[in-house]
């Protein structure tokens, strides 16, 4: 499982090492591995198998997206991780044997304005979604609908893979990169790849109700 979490909109460019990272940004909490991206933007992954992904994916071509590395500060203590910047909180339950759900992670954004306001994210699935300001479809060939659905979540067709956007009016946005392809290593012209999936264990997803599973077992 692979989740983006961002407090807004980031531009993202390539450099000459476009995944190079200091390993001081890069945190592993058991089975979960927590990259500070910016103070603004961390990437979260959970593997049953530990195997975490450091190649390009199709979503993100670059990881650099800053010359310095971002300031963060990371605690632990008998019960949970902590990690803190300037903008975001994310707390995580240490030695947690399923993946991200409302019962292990959460993630509290100190939202930019005057007021001072602070936002949750609990990792109940779908919450993400709640006010983001939708994305595009791939395609409006043959369609003859006269009103598209963009929430994704009330779209029956799943030929035109309905995409969300980046720009919420939650402030925050969660980007899942789970099921994205990967690009290979050709430093000239690099091709599309299927991710490789560890398969999932019955047993862990069993303990995590249907209804609160999120890409349950997969790495």
């Amino acid at each position: 499982m692979l989740l983006v979490f961002c407090t807004f909109l980031l531009a993202v460019t390539a450099t000459e090492n476009p995944l190079l990272l200091t390993s001081a940004s890069i945190i592993y909490e058991g089975q979960a591995r927590f990259t500070i991206l910016s103070t603004q933007l961390i990437r979260l992954e959970w593997s049953s198998t530990k195997e975490f992904v450091d190649e390009k994916t199709w979503l993100v071509q670059s990881r650099q997206i800053q010359l310095t590395p971002p300031s963060f500060n990371a605690t632990r203590n008998d019960t949970h991780l902590r990690i803190d910047t300037n903008f975001v909180t994310l707390e995580y339950l240490r030695n947690t044997a399923t993946t991200f759900s409302q019962h292990n992670i959460r993630v509290t954004v100190r939202v930019i304005g005057s007021k001072g306001e602070i936002v949750v994210w609990n990792a109940i699935p779908g919450e993400e979604y709640d006010g983001n300001l939708l994305g595009t479809l791939r395609t409006l060939d043959g369609s003859r609908d006269s009103k598209l659905e963009l929430d994704c979540r009330n779209q029956p067709r799943d030929d035109l893979h309905c995409t969300y956007g980046v720009i919420s009016r939650r402030g925050y946005a969660l980007i899942d990169d789970t099921h994205r392809p990967q690009l290979d290593d050709d430093s000239r012209w690099s091709w599309i790849i299927n991710k490789q999936y560890s398969p999932p264990d019955p047993s862990l997803c069993q303990i995590v109700s249907i209804e609160e599973r999120r890409n349950c077992g997969l790495s």
